[in-house]
């Protein structure tokens, strides 16, 4: 049982799951991220959570014509360009934090949140 209860949450590191409410009319999204303490996981914890929830909204809002296709591929892009560099600033738990690959996923971030803002 003890070798289940450590297994467990290594199994869940660096997931992030976007948990959404199904009511019709509710605009409620929430999600969590599981990252090791003391380690560049949780520096970059967040800038996942913000990636997966950026997708979603983009999604909702294609949906709600909001944006238009064109608009929701130009942020699924850069979502891609922001994941990648969110993967190279952290490949793994025990590595050190690179801090231009964060920053620059970080960049990307920003530039989906004003289309988004705008589209809002």
């Amino acid at each position: 049982m003890k070798k289940l209860l450590w297994i467990l949450p290594m199994l869940l590191v660096g997931c992030a799951a976007p948990l959404e409410t199904r009511k019709a009319e509710s605009n409620v999204m929430a999600a969590a991220t599981l990252a090791y303490a003391n380690s560049c996981e949780v520096d970059v914890a967040a800038d996942y959570t913000s990636l997966i929830m950026s997708r979603q909204r983009a999604t909702k809002a294609l949906q709600s014509k909001r944006i238009t296709i064109e608009q929701a591929k130009q942020v699924q892009a850069l979502a891609d360009h922001a994941r990648v560099n969110l993967d190279a600033a952290c490949p793994n738990r025990r590595s050190t934090l690179d801090v231009s690959r964060h920053r620059a996923a970080q960049a990307t971030l920003a530039e989906i949140a004003k289309i988004l803002e705008k589209r809002s």
